[in-house]
This record gives C-alpha cells, structure tokens and sequence, in this order.
C-alpha cells in the first residue's frame, strides 16, 4: 500500500472508522478480512491509535443515556 493510502487508512482510525479502514486495507491489498484485520490492527499500534474492541459499546451508551433521560423526567 503506497504512503497515501496509509495516510488515508491512518485517518479513518484517527475518526474511528476501523471497518472503514479494513475495507480499504482489503480493495487496495486484496487481502483477506482476517489478514486485512491483523494489518489494520498493526498500524494502529504504530501509530498509537486505539481501535474499536465491541461494536456494541456506542449503541449500549446511547440506550443507558436514554433510559437516564427518561428517569429525569420522571
């Protein structure tokens, strides 16, 4: 993957779109979605971005600040 392309994956990790970034990392390698996540993750350590560990975490959040919200009105 030439220095641009990592740039952009970098930038996607940076928003947090790690499924973004496997998706680019697979259309410009060809890699498989396993070996394209391992290289994903990799790059992630290197630049000492975090990556995404459950998918869930965000809509769990939204639903407990929902059910806060809710309590309060009350």
């Amino acid at each position: 993957m030439d220095e641009d392309k990592e740039g952009l994956v970098v930038m996607l990790l940076k928003e947090g779109s790690t499924g973004h970034a496997i998706r680019l990392f697979r259309e410009e390698t060809g890699a498989d979605r396993e070996k394209a996540r391992h290289a994903i993750a990799e790059l992630s350590r290197r630049h000492d971005l975090p990556t995404r560990r459950n998918g869930l975490l965000p809509l769990v959040l939204i639903g407990l600040a929902g059910l806060l919200g809710l309590a309060i009105a009350f």
